[in-house]
């Protein structure tokens, strides 16, 4: 599995969620470069897991203060600073491969 995200400055965060068929739930955080992008290799049996997933979330806390944002219609957001989040939209890209061996 491959997950590039954005840069680090703004805190990018992923983990690998498994199920097991014995209703076990694991977690593995993946551990990013500077520049957002892991790599990570899973090894299980389709008999044992019944569904594994990628969860991702830009965690970043950087705005923009006294902006005064608004929504689409023009009202005004109420945001900490009354800011604009700097990091919004950022861009994440998952790859995943299955093989059997």
């Amino acid at each position: 599995m491959q997950v590039d995200l954005p840069p680090g400055a703004t805190a990018p965060v992923a983990h690998v969620v498994t199920q097991l068929k014995n209703g076990r739930v694991t977690t593995k955080a993946l551990k990013f470069r500077k520049r957002g992008w892991s790599s990570t290799t899973l090894g299980f049996s389709a008999k044992k897991v019944r569904l594994s997933e990628v969860v991702v979330a830009n965690a970043s806390r950087r705005t923009s203060c006294w902006t005064f944002p608004t929504d689409s219609v023009g009202n005004p957001i109420d945001l900490a600073c009354y800011g604009t989040p700097k990091d919004d939209g950022a861009r994440f890209k998952i790859v995943g491969s299955v093989f059997r061996r």
